[in-house]
């Protein structure tokens, strides 16, 4: 299936994860992905990765999807999304550009080391009525390296988490 059938990935947001919504995006990008085994300690997430996927997902325990995490500029040795970003975004945007856009962000951080997850460039979170967009910048080249989009009840309320 094209790309072009994905005009929004935002609407895909708290659909189950066999929606034929969701695994034509799926199919689009990635191909395939795998749940991950559920982890004993967050019984309520399910993780669906792949092997260097420009896509993985986050559903709750009913398998609906409550966020979905693009790659960009080759992050972490994903390959690169190349789909449709929400709200005008786009990978080249710096951090700068795209304040200007939409403004003060609801949450940030400056580039740092967080314990277990390693060392991360800065980061935003801009939350709308309908949903969380979580971006994270490189450290090294400036634009845009992920995009977390996420349904608000799955928006971490403590600062050190992101």
């Amino acid at each position: 299936m094209g790309l072009e059938v994905i005009h929004d990935p935002l609407t895909l947001l708290g659909r189950q994860v066999d929606d034929r919504a969701v695994t034509s995006f799926i199919a689009a990008f990635s191909g395939t992905l795998t749940a991950e085994p559920p982890d004993p300690d967050l019984p309520d997430r399910r993780y669906f990765v792949g092997e260097a996927t420009e896509i993985e997902l986050l559903a709750d325990d009913r398998n609906r999807l409550q966020t979905i995490f693009l790659y960009l500029n080759r992050y972490k040795g994903h390959r690169e999304y190349r789909g449709p970003l929400p709200r005008g975004l786009h990978a080249a945007m710096t951090q700068q550009e795209v304040r200007q856009m939409l403004g003060s962000p609801q949450f940030e951080r400056q580039a740092g080391e967080i314990k277990y997850l390693g060392r991360f460039g800065p980061i935003d979170r801009y939350d709308f009525e309908d949903c969380s967009i979580h971006l994270q910048y490189s450290e090294t080249h400036g634009c845009i390296d992920q995009v977390s989009l996420a349904v608000l009840s799955a928006v971490p309320e403590r600062a050190d988490l992101h």
